[in-house]
């Protein structure tokens, strides 16, 4: 087949949760497919396929993004009801780019990544369409009030009625419509008035996601993710806050490392404070996997699937996680995490774990986890078997 697959930016090395679908899926279809990719690159962004993605038989059709454009994009959105996400990936040349490429060429099928890029598929284009919305937005955003701050609250719900008026327009448009994790399939439903909802669930390499026996640093927790994202934000400042000061007075050794890209300012300030390290953005995030003796999810907002927990659980790292962190993950009661909803409960679990209480259990089960229930193999197979259904 040959397909286009649409993304906000270039996803390798993936440093967001949509990147390392798009960049796992990509690898995974270029087998037996030609992809051909469109995306946002930064000013003087070098794209250049390399490892995984060097053999990518498609063609690549990249766009610079504006952030000047972005930024009047969003204030001629004000009076409109076009989300301001939307709105701030708006762009003529992208248009233009995507409106050659399937007038040049037949696409048996079409993936989007996220609802942003969605407005780019042409009107006319009457092949198979998939949008992967990953994580249910308006259903994220309403969900965020409680711990967001006063003053955004009534610009959150706005773009929370925004993004829920342009889902329910979209939706009928695709042959279907994906979510990463099961746990929020039927509230979507619902809200978007369609019947169905396809869950094509994340995956991990256990290959690549592999512990090589190497020494844990005693004490070592670590909290690995897209720091800029605004519910892991929270999830940092809440451990931080409330949890990591009950873990220092069981364990005075312990040491927090924030692993992850755009480290927001809330971020940074923490890392000032003691025994809390920012590493920041990394290229593998394996090595401090790896070297942790425990992996946190304090995440207080249900949405979606924690990555973060499927990959610290690969490389044989115990976490533990609120009930929030798991909902994606299946019955909690199946999965091989330390489950705690209030900070006492948290750092409890945390210095336990560091004690080596049941240490080696959590990392075996762990592993063995995401080994039969989280593969890529099966997660892009599932999308293979939805493009080839709907082409009949």
């Amino acid at each position: 087949m040959k397909l286009a697959y649409l993304m906000p930016d270039w996803p390798d090395p993936p440093q967001k949760g949509y990147q390392r679908i798009a960049y796992e899926r990509v690898r995974r279809l270029s087998g037996a497919n030609q992809v051909d990719l469109f995306f946002f690159r930064q000013r003087h962004q070098a794209v250049v396929p390399h490892g995984a993605l060097s053999g990518q038989p498609g063609s690549l059709h990249s766009v610079r993004f504006s952030y000047r454009s972005a930024f009047l994009s969003m204030l001629r959105a004000i009076p409109s009801r076009v989300p301001f996400q939307v709105a701030y990936y708006r762009s003529t040349d992208m248009k233009t780019a995507v409106d050659e490429a399937f007038r040049r060429f037949t696409y048996d099928a079409v993936i989007v990544e996220t609802v942003r890029l969605a407005q780019y598929v042409p009107a006319d284009y009457k092949g198979v369409t998939i949008l992967d919305a990953v994580d249910p937005l308006p259903i994220s955003y309403l969900r965020s009030l409680a711990w967001r701050p006063w003053f955004m609250r009534s610009m959150v719900r706005e773009e929370a009625s925004r993004l829920l008026d342009y889902e329910r327009g979209l939706a009928p448009r695709f042959s279907h419509v994906l979510l990463v994790s099961s746990c929020d399939a039927k509230e979507y439903c619902e809200l978007l008035g369609i019947d169905s909802i396809q869950v094509v669930p994340h995956g991990v390499d256990a290959k690549t996601f592999k512990s090589s026996g190497e020494p844990r640093t005693p004490g070592a927790i670590v909290f690995a993710g897209n720091l800029g994202y605004a519910p892991n934000v929270d999830a940092v400042s809440y451990f931080c806050r409330e949890i990591f000061p009950l873990v220092l007075a069981g364990y005075p050794n312990a040491e927090l490392w924030l692993v992850g890209a755009r480290p927001a300012r809330r971020v940074r300030q923490w890392a000032r404070t003691p025994n809390v390290k920012l590493i920041g953005p990394v290229p593998d995030v394996r090595p401090y996997l790896a070297r942790a003796a425990v992996s946190v999810c304090p995440v207080r907002q249900r949405a979606g699937m924690q990555n973060k927990l499927l990959e610290a659980m690969a490389m044989g790292t115990p976490a533990v996680s609120t009930r929030a962190g798991i909902a994606g993950l299946g019955n909690p009661e199946t999965v091989p995490v330390r489950v705690a909803d209030t900070p006492g409960e948290f750092a409890a679990c945390v210095v336990s774990l560091l004690r080596g209480e049941e240490w080696d259990k959590f990392s075996a089960e762990g592993r063995r986890f995401v080994e039969t229930r989280f593969n890529w193999e099966s997660s892009v197979s599932v999308l293979e078997r939805l493009i080839a259904g709907a082409l009949r």
